[in-house]
């Protein structure tokens, strides 16, 4: 069974300690390769031996107390910031950002994020030892894998893990028109990693849970293996299994308006993580969940997701300010009227 291994590597001058993947030419051959697989069995037997989660999985540089009366380390336009537990890339809250969170308003692109974020690291937190579960990653990720020039470009990345495909679960927003977000799950993205799983079934599928089917992607299979093949890192990858990958677009609640659909990535997700086992079973038509559709995705609950979203901005403001008031000479009543 032949595998597919991506052969991307890291720069040793990276200077800023996070992980990248170096932008391959327009005019670049592809790379990929196809591996033998005999040599791959006793590359398997020798390198077999137990790989422990790393006790970090992220770099952080040392917070840099700013010079006394220096207020522009201090006021900026970031408010706020949020991350996935081993991410390196933050939702950045800026001051203008918050507008949208009043009703009406079209959320952008990092308060999307931070509500995705929120969800998956409040499941891990809920579920201890449920690590290695679900990923949550930006929505750079899904607009980053444009297929139509079917070339690597730079990406963010959950560091020091030996393979974002090492979850279950692998989700995130996806954006098409540049203003429209749906949720998108790569469901047992680990089944495609042939060093965890060299021969059997490969149960991988791709969902996009779309809340306006009139507009939507039209290449997400594409998009897809190409997400996949970059966060595959330097993992052999089951090319019989990426080759047959199926993309799922199940029913869920259709917005009533044309400026909520940034809510329903993390509004959805909630409810998929309540039993991702069977959501994904359900999303596949392989047992369905009895209710219309409105009750199996908790459409009522969205209605207060706007609110709660912004209470938790509201909170993360808080916590900026206090560790800003903190960490500088600036009185924090100062600090405050600074950032609201």
């Amino acid at each position: 069974m032949p595998l597919l291994k991506s052969t991307q590597t890291r720069d040793p001058d990276d200077s800023d300690g996070l992980e990248h993947v170096p932008t391959r030419s327009e005019d670049e051959a592809e790379s990929d390769i196809l591996v033998d697989p005999d040599e791959a069995a006793g590359q398997e037997e020798a390198e077999n031996r137990p790989r422990l989660a790393p006790q970090r999985t992220y770099n952080t540089k040392v917070l840099e107390r700013p010079m006394p009366g220096e207020k522009g380390s201090v006021f900026g336009e970031l408010v706020a910031t949020h991350r996935f537990y081993g991410s390196v890339t933050p939702a950045s809250i800026d001051r203008n950002a918050l507008k949208r969170l009043e009703p009406g308003k079209w959320l952008n692109v990092d308060l999307v994020n931070f509500y995705v974020f929120e969800v998956a690291n409040s499941y891990i937190e809920q579920h201890p030892g449920s690590g290695r579960l679900v990923c949550a990653l930006p929505e750079s990720i899904w607009s980053c894998s444009d297929s139509s020039r079917g070339k690597y470009t730079p990406r963010p990345r959950c560091d020091n893990m030996e393979s974002v495909l090492d979850f279950k679960f692998v989700t995130f927003a996806g954006n098409c028109t540049n203003s429209h977000y749906y949720l998108c799950v790569i469901a047992y993205a680990s089944d495609l990693l042939a060093d965890r799983n060299p021969s059997g079934e490969v149960r991988t599928v791709g969902l996009v849970l779309n809340s306006l089917k009139s507009i939507g992607p039209t290449d997400a299979t594409d998009r897809f293996r190409n997400v996949i093949l970059r966060l595959g890192k330097q993992r052999p990858i089951r090319k019989d299994g990426l080759d047959k990958l199926k993309v799922y677009h199940p029913r869920v609640p259709q917005q009533s308006n044309s400026f909520d659909c940034g809510l329903y990535p993390g509004h959805l997700l909630s409810i998929f993580l309540s039993d991702p086992e069977r959501y994904t079973r359900h999303c596949t038509g392989k047992e369905a969940i009895t209710g219309d559709v409105d009750a199996v995705w908790d459409h009522e609950g969205l209605m207060s997701a706007r609110e709660r979203l912004r209470e938790l901005v509201m909170m993360a403001v808080e916590l900026r300010a206090a560790s800003l008031q903190f960490n500088t000479d600036f009185p924090q009543a100062e600090i405050r009227k600074s950032t609201y």
